[in-house]
């Protein structure tokens, strides 16, 4: 491998050539290698083994850095796995109980029709059930009120099960969410606007 310089007409330009010629031959391009030394190397999404990373089932790629999604087919993208309504969803996690053999999912639903936009202070845990792992889901309660998101549903070693999600107290119905906080309010107008609301319906409550 060799570099050219051509002349140019400002010293500047001949300066950055020289700069990116330099730049190649010490670090020219590869492959890319994993060559891992521990699971950060694997994205904690699998296991350093001989330098190699071998990825949870969940994940591929080199650094098992890509989910392995199984295809969809046209008509369940179409119909979807869990459709209530017009209401939105987000962050689906499905589980099999042995106990009944069903299909637990436990997902994000933004309350009242709202849109994910919306999702702080609208979102709420809901749980639905199937028959089958890609649904079709039938709601069946709402579990917690807004606001929680991102439910996580995990089982311990004594069978116990564990449902992880994060969230804050702001019940939609508060008068605070009722006068300040409706769909019309993205997250970035609700975090920026908390403190006056939270003010002026203190105030409220007051009277």
């Amino acid at each position: 491998m060799y570099c050219s310089l051509r002349v140019q007409p400002t010293t500047l330009r001949r300066l950055m050539s020289v700069v990116m010629c330099l730049a190649y031959l010490m670090h020219p391009a590869s492959p890319r290698v994993n060559n891992c030394t521990s699971t950060l190397d694997c994205s904690l999404n699998g296991d350093c083994v001989s330098g190699q990373c071998h990825c949870d089932a969940a994940w591929k790629g080199v650094s098992c850095q890509q989910l392995n999604l199984v295809p969809m087919t046209p008509t369940r993208v179409v119909e979807g796995a869990y459709r209530p309504g017009s209401r939105t969803s987000w962050g689906a996690n499905v589980l099999q109980s042995p106990e009944d053999g069903l299909f637990h999912m436990f997902v994000a639903e933004m309350k009242g029709n709202c849109t994910l936009t919306s999702w702080i202070p609208n979102s709420q845990v809901v749980h639905a059930v199937s028959t089958e792992p890609d649904g079709p889901f039938t709601f069946r309660e709402v579990l917690f009120d807004t606001f929680h998101h991102n439910p996580r549903l995990t089982r311990a070693h004594d069978g116990s099960y564990l449902l992880y999600m994060i969230g804050g107290n702001h019940s939609t119905s508060r008068v605070f969410w009722m006068l300040c906080c409706g769909c019309n309010m993205d997250q970035f107008m609700f975090l920026h606007t908390h403190m006056l609301c939270r003010r002026y319906c203190r105030q409220r409550q007051l009277q």
